[in-house]
């Protein structure tokens, strides 16, 4: 007999304290096998753990691999990737509940481990809808406000009196007393005056930059314009114009860590500027990357993924470095297949690979260069 993948998974929850309703572990059986084809769950659960900074020994999983028991000789266990997908869901779920950049980066790092369709067939669809919720929550965070700053003086009626009671009775020193807690309450409230200026001009200064940066966007957007090469983004080959646009709009976004709330619409509409249906075909990733050129592909993808101890969670930055280094000869693609989990063959149209591309610049950007 075979062990199933929900018999597995129902015995792995267990194992790790996670409850799951018996449909629900069913829907999740068949993610994982349909997901196992098509990219290596290694690469979801490394790049979770990579970009939280949570160590994790798949080694320490192997018993994962051996049979419950070894009573039936034909008993067959289950292949190793099926405990990792459950791992990495238990794991993705954990990470995400949080509100730092660590959880950010774990939620594009799951955001990024597949091209378009094969995020429909994610180890969890409620992974992807969990990222999504995340980086939309931190998109919708309030800046602080600049407050009103003036505030009337203290008022130190005890200590004025005293000090009049000490000059009518011709005694200085009874006045050093009140005199200095005038000034200590003077100084305290001087301090307090300055914090909260400097605090009202930092949050001015933030809400200007987001202003000026969205206006930027707009203005980007309206344009159609790539202020990199100085061209119209319909006058670039369609990739090359995906990968410009998503290089351009990830520059500009410095103060929403998650990236701009509507960036799908904001590519989109730089994208579709003159266009026809030819700059709308889909091509293989190989085809896709070879249309940018050497020199601009090596301008905008400038991290390596193979610096990464799970190379395929950035696959466009992947396919870039090795085509590159091959000089688009073709013997990156098998290098490529290799670490990226799925063959180049794959298809994909110019506004997809610019989202992809964007939520890859933005994942780097969590990981320390």
């Amino acid at each position: 007999m075979t062990e199933t993948c929900a018999q597995h998974l129902a015995r792995l929850h267990q194992a790790i304290g996670l409850s799951t309703a018996p449909d629900l572990l069913q829907r999740r059986a068949g993610a994982v096998e349909a997901l196992l084809p098509k990219i290596t769950v290694l690469q979801a659960i490394s790049a979770a753990a990579l970009a939280a900074g949570v160590p994790i020994k798949f080694d320490d999983l192997s018993w994962l691999t051996l049979p419950v028991g070894t009573a039936d000789p034909t008993f067959t266990p289950v292949l190793v990737d099926k405990s990792l997908a459950c791992l990495a869901a238990a794991c993705a779920r954990r990470l995400m509940a949080g509100t730092n950049k660590q959880a950010v980066a774990a939620s594009l790092a799951v955001l990024t481990t597949g091209f378009g369709a094969i995020l429909e067939a994610s180890i969890d669809s409620s992974l992807v809808v969990f990222a999504e919720q995340r980086l939309f929550a931190i998109q919708q965070q309030k800046f602080l406000k600049a407050s009103n700053v003036i505030e009337s003086a203290p008022v130190l009626t005890e200590q004025l009196a005293a000090i009049d009671a000490a000059v009518a009775a011709g005694n200085p020193a009874a006045m050093a007393a009140p005199l200095k807690t005038i000034l200590i309450t003077m100084q305290e409230k001087e301090t307090t005056r300055n914090q909260a200026i400097a605090n009202a001009l930092g949050a001015l200064i933030t809400r200007q930059q987001v202003l000026e940066e969205d206006t930027q966007m707009q203005w980007w957007v309206a344009g159609g314009y790539s202020h990199g090469v100085g061209k119209q983004f319909a006058d670039l080959p369609p990739f090359a114009a995906a990968g410009r646009a998503a290089h351009e709009l990830s520059e500009m976004v410095a103060y929403r860590v998650a990236g701009p709330f509507a960036a799908p619409a904001l590519l989109e509409m730089v994208l579709s500027k003159g266009e026809n249906r030819e700059r709308r075909k889909a091509l293989s990733v190989q085809k896709a990357i070879e249309q940018i050129g050497l020199s601009e592909r090596g301008e905008i993808f400038r991290r390596k993924s193979t610096t990464l101890p799970c190379p395929g969670v950035s696959p466009l930055f992947l396919a870039a470095e090795l085509s590159l280094e091959a000089r688009d000869a073709p013997d990156w693609l098998p290098r490529f297949e290799r670490a990226a989990g799925f063959n180049t063959n794959f298809e994909l149209s110019p506004i997809p690979f610019s989202l992809q591309l964007f939520r890859e610049l933005l994942l780097w950007k969590q990981i320390p260069a």
